[in-house]
């Protein structure tokens, strides 16, 4: 595949065409130094084979900071931690770049600790705070900050540089007419509003000389109102290539008003940046290097894209969050055994967004990469028993048998996957299916004995004589004794997704707007019936990121689902709903012909409670310990699995 193939990029050598983008851990200290935990991180994806490794937005000034504990390039003080993260990542035969970065009005001041700058007088994304207008004496010492950036940066070992001219920062903002106002030679034509992006390449080509790569990052559509159109995006990149200052334009779209362009959810789709990457092109010619970001999961995406010419260089970023050993499994034609990203955003852009450190939902040792290795061989082989076949019991059997365990998995159904399975069903989660799938295989490559069919009880335990039992059981479906609920049809919303979609009738009550609820109504809705959500709280689909809660609310009302929130569940009484308002008063709902319980899960702790009455030891693992999302059910069978 040419995407595997080694490549160079300006005057780096690449083993293969993916490229690791800048994205955001939080694992640098608050003043900005690099820490262990991220050069553990960046070299166990080196380790993997990916062909560039990018440190992610890392501030040429503090004023310029976007992130609470993001990394910093802005004094000399910072280039022994830098030089020890770059020579972790040669030291795993990986090459490595760094973005070079400035957030403008995309920060908030109790961050900097500085005020917010902008070139215009113009909102903060998601803020009131106001900002302080850039002179042109300031904009000169940004531009000189940039370089001096670079400079560290080469010094630092880094051997190339990324200029940050994306998703709303700073040099976006001028490049753009939605936040960029201004009557001098800055703003107005679209050359005065690239002047600042042109003068900051000319900078750091400058610091670093004619022999050091220097890519450009820059979303060329921001995709709302006033912000920057395509036509001037792809006009821009081409005043940018024409410098002959960088050696490729990584293309990405959309600023922090336009979210859901910057790190796409699931039901975005694939390669978001296609039509983007197709207008640059032609704008840039045939032989300008490009690189492409933007929902790319798989390298056969990625061969598509190269074999086409769309762009010459992949970025995959949260694909390589949930398996950094990505590039070296498809090397070596293992591409079942990817550890499959959900795109669920639940570790990485949700925890971010509110200023905590990047996990990831089915990579349990992202982030821990320091900690628990997940080749690290145990001290003494044991025979492991794990019963149930879940996210946790998959997890836990895999771990176990890496670290050279003789693992046996039993699972009571015809099927792994437990109730993730169930939560593929719905629209836009074909991810999890494809994760299930490359589980079975990654579980097939390490030796896993599997037992589907395989009820377990403390007699099949003690049989079986194992020196170590997990219980990973997962979860049941919550339920509460409504009154009336007995002589009404009614239905799980697991019972629903497991193959009785067809027993519901015309007209569908879901009894609880949570994830599960909300997906089990559009999921019913798809099929043409009339459907409603009665929730006693205030909102629907909470607990996800606000994007995809944001889609999936407008999917539900374009599907013309009713949605009562603050109404809370009293009786059902024929084919109608009573339910209580926050104002004390009482309504009926209705009618229905089916109502559809989703009102969460309760840990399944059936088993464990049989092996305590029979002093049986064993460790337990994931929704059976405490009914909740796949990112807590992976973790603790992690800690579970090491603890052995």
């Amino acid at each position: 595949m040419k995407c595997l193939e080694p490549a160079r990029l300006g005057n780096v050598e690449l083993r293969n065409r993916i490229i690791y983008p800048p994205m955001v851990t939080s694992f640098a200290s608050e003043e900005g130094f690099v820490t262990d935990r991220l050069i553990a991180y960046a070299a166990e994806r080196a380790r993997g084979g990916v062909g560039l490794y990018t440190l992610e937005a890392t501030y040429v000034t503090p004023q310029g900071k976007g992130f609470g504990r993001g990394v910093g390039i802005d004094d000399d003080n910072k280039i022994p931690g830098l030089r020890r993260l770059t020579d972790a990542v040669h030291a795993q035969g990986g090459k490595i770049s760094v973005q070079i970065h400035h957030a403008g009005r995309e920060t908030w001041s109790a961050i900097s600790g500085l005020p917010v700058v902008a070139p215009s007088d113009c909102p903060v994304a998601y803020s009131e705070e106001p900002v302080h207008v850039l002179t042109k004496e300031e904009i000169a010492v940004i531009v000189g900050q940039f370089g001096a950036a670079a400079r560290r940066a080469r010094e630092a070992g880094f051997d190339a540089v990324e200029i940050h001219g994306a998703h709303g920062y700073l040099l976006t903002q001028f490049l753009s007419p939605y936040t960029n106002k201004r009557q001098d030679e800055y703003g107005g034509s679209l050359e005065n509003r690239a002047r600042l992006s042109l003068e900051v390449i000319r900078a750091v080509r400058a610091a670093v000389g004619r022999d050091f790569t220097v890519t450009f990052r820059m979303s060329v559509e921001e995709s709302l109102p006033g912000g920057l159109p395509l036509q001037d995006g792809a006009a821009a990149a081409a005043l940018f290539a024409a410098t002959g200052d960088i050696d490729a334009i990584h293309i990405v779209s959309g600023n922090y008003a336009t979210h859901h362009t910057v790190i796409p959810p699931a039901s975005e789709g694939y390669i978001i940046n296609r039509a983007r990457a197709i207008a640059v092109r032609q704008a840039v010619g045939p032989d300008f290097p490009l690189i492409l970001a933007g929902r790319i999961k798989t390298v056969f995406q990625a061969e598509e894209i190269i074999q086409s010419g769309i762009a010459d260089f992949v970025a995959m970023g949260r694909a390589l969050i949930a398996d950094p050993e990505l590039p070296r499994l498809c090397a070596e034609g293992k591409f079942n055994a990817v550890r499959n990203c959900l795109g669920c955003n639940d570790g990485c852009a949700m925890r971010t967004g509110v200023g905590l450190d990047t996990l990831c939902a089915v990579n349990p040792f992202m982030g821990f990469e320091g900690e628990f290795r997940s080749d690290e061989k145990a001290k003494t082989s044991l025979r492991v028993l794990i019963v149930g076949g879940g996210p946790a019991g998959m997890e836990a059997a895999w771990y176990a048998a890496r670290r050279g365990h003789r693992v046996t998995l039993c699972e009571k159904r015809f099927r792994l996957g437990g109730q993730f399975f169930l939560a593929s069903l719905p629209p836009f989660k074909t991810d999890l299916a494809i994760y299930l799938f490359n589980m079975f295989h990654r579980l097939e490559n390490v030796g896993v004995e599997i037992r589907l069919n395989c009820p377990v009880d403390a007699d099949f335990i003690r049989s079986f004589n194992a020196d170590r039992v997990i219980v990973a059981t997962g979860s049941l479906p919550l339920s509460i004794p409504f009154r009336g609920l007995e002589n009404v049809p009614h239905l799980s919303a697991d019972e629903v997704l497991d193959g009785h979609l067809d027993d519901t009738g015309a007209r569908v009550a879901v009894i609880g707007g949570g994830l599960v609820g909300a997906e089990t109504a559009e999921y019913i809705a798809r099929t043409g019936r009339s459907v409603s959500i009665v929730e006693m709280a205030d909102d629907i689909a909470q607990g996800i990121h606000p994007v995809m809660q944001d889609f999936m609310k407008k999917r539900l009302a374009a599907l013309n689902v009713s949605v009562f929130t603050g109404h809370k569940v009293q009786a059902f009484e024929g084919n109608s709903i009573s339910a209580s308002r926050a104002d004390g008063s009482t309504v009926d709902l209705g009618p229905f012909d089916t109502v559809v319980i989703a009102l969460g899960s309760r840990a399944d702790k059936k088993l464990c409670d049989e092996l305590d009455a029979a002093g049986i030891p064993y460790s337990a693992a994931g929704d059976c310990v405490k009914a909740g999302r796949v990112l807590a059910a992976v973790s603790s069978a992690m800690h579970v699995v090491h603890d052995l």
